[in-house]
């Protein structure tokens, strides 16, 4: 099998993972529940991945990745600081908090990544960080950014008013980093 065709099967078991994740939620999520969403055997889901940890942990590599890839391409736009921050919290960030906030076991996600891989958290923070930095330049001033980002999600209940907790956020942030100069 290629490896154009391994990473296809391996999309394909993820991507059917994902739908199950939220549909019933990790814990109750079995691998046959995987393995019907994505229409092949237990056997090729067993192929590639040890057991469900491995699943999810491989899943959430892949949506976090895609996110950074995303972000690093917003990154490289040339809009000002207050608008390529937004592009950057819009393509990377507003896009998975949507799936996740709209399913009754998104957050089960996220407890389950932590529980399996104490250093998840350390570890998004610190791709955040470095990406943060790219538009804020200033380390302590893209980690309290970073915090109010934190804040404002735990708090937020939907989308939109998320989106708009952020803008005004970005709006007074990037209003005191221009009257910082």
């Amino acid at each position: 099998m290629s490896d154009h065709n391994i990473q296809e099967k391996q999309n394909l078991i993820l991507d059917a993972a994902i739908e199950c994740f939220f549909q019933y939620g990790v814990l109750k999520t079995s691998m046959d529940d995987i393995a019907k969403a994505a229409r092949v055997s237990r056997s090729l889901i067993y192929f590639y991945y040890k057991n469900k940890d491995d699943v999810l942990l491989s899943l959430i590599t892949k949506v976090l990745s895609e996110g950074y890839l995303r972000a690093q391409l917003a990154l490289k736009s040339k809009l000002a600081p207050r608008e390529k921050l937004y592009d950057v919290l819009d393509t990377w960030f507003f896009s998975s908090w949507v799936k996740v906030s709209e399913s009754p076991h998104g957050q089960d996600i996220f407890n389950e990544c932590y529980r399996l891989y104490p250093k998840f958290e350390q570890a998004h923070k610190k791709k955040s960080l470095e990406i943060l930095n790219q538009i804020i330049k200033n380390e302590n001033n893209a980690e309290v950014f970073w915090y109010a980002c934190k804040g404002i999600e735990m708090g937020s209940t939907n989308a939109t008013f998320l989106k708009k907790r952020m803008k005004t956020l970005i709006d007074v942030f990037v209003s005191y980093e221009e009257g910082e100069k």
